[in-house]
């Protein structure tokens, strides 16, 4: 099945054999892996935490990713690194791991996490200890349980879960861009309804004219567009005073990020980012942006 993309240039989901394929960790970039079981090719060539996990219904696996593995990621990420997450098959313990490290990092269901994460890797599967230490975890974290018992056996069967594809959940890529100041996104594929309409929702022409510094910056910019001349940086300008009066207002986001697990504050600033141009073209100047 190869390597599979959970956040994409973040974090990767697969089996011990992937390690092998040096070309496949080459093109992800990969610089630590969680290695939960089977044997780590290539070893030297990255920061690698490991778990010596048994795929045994007894096995404790919390105390592990709350420990160790969520550290783990959380410092791979501050320093822009890319983690692989394996076990023997890439099915159960390291779906485990993965599922442990979003409940802590996105305090969201772990029913959205898991069909998010099926949807993304479709032969995983915890074995029931871990899924009920999973549930108990969430319980600790969130004071709700959000899966029946079972129910994850079902679903790989199904392959996802049938409304799964309504939880809104958009496959986002991440690149950086020194023209928008901070996270831009890149569409990996279509970014879902669900979010295309909260963002038109949030990003109208009034809160962009309410952006501007004054009407000096709106005239200014307004030339600048019509005698095509650069206006890379009074955009910038804009786009984050936008953003700052928006992550004040919406609260980070918060109604879409409950709605769909896997994205961020960056990524919704980066749909903003986007949003912006297309309300600067259509709705305030009338005219391309050069």
């Amino acid at each position: 099945m190869g390597i599979s993309t959970i956040i994409p240039n973040f974090l990767y989901l697969g089996a011990a054999r992937d390690t092998k394929n040096v070309n496949e960790m080459k093109q992800f970039k990969i610089s630590h892996v969680i290695s939960c079981a089977g044997k780590l090719h290539g070893e030297s060539d990255y920061k690698v935490l490991k778990g010596h996990l048994e795929d045994e219904e007894d096995q404790p696996i919390i105390p592990f990713i709350e420990e160790q593995a969520y550290h783990f990621i959380e410092e791979a990420r501050l320093e822009k690194g890319r983690v692989f997450v394996h076990c023997l098959a890439g099915r159960s313990r390291s779906a485990s791991v993965i599922l442990g490290y979003l409940l802590m990092s996105k305090r969201l269901p772990l029913s959205q996490l898991y069909y998010t994460v099926l949807d993304r890797r479709s032969i995983i599967l915890p074995n029931n200890g871990f899924m009920h230490q999973l549930m108990d975890f969430e319980f600790r974290l969130l004071a709700n349980r959000s899966m029946k018992s079972g129910e994850w056996t079902t679903a790989m069967l199904n392959r996802v879960k049938p409304d799964a594809r309504s939880m809104g959940q958009a496959n986002i890529q991440l690149q950086t861009s020194d023209t928008c100041g901070h996270v831009y996104l890149r569409k990996e594929s279509q970014v879902s309804e669900q979010t295309k309409a909260y963002i038109d929702k949030i990003v109208t022409a009034e809160e962009v004219v309410n952006s501007f510094g004054g009407d000096d910056d709106y005239i200014r910019l307004r030339a600048l567009i019509e005698s095509r001349r650069d206006c890379s940086q009074a955009i910038t300008k804009l786009r984050k005073r936008l953003c700052i009066r928006l992550q004040e207002s919406t609260d980070s986001g918060l109604e879409l990020r409950q709605l769909e697990p896997l994205i961020t504050w960056d990524d919704i600033k980066s749909l903003i980012c986007m949003k912006t141009i297309q309300v600067l073209e259509q709705d305030l100047f009338n005219m391309s942006i050069p």
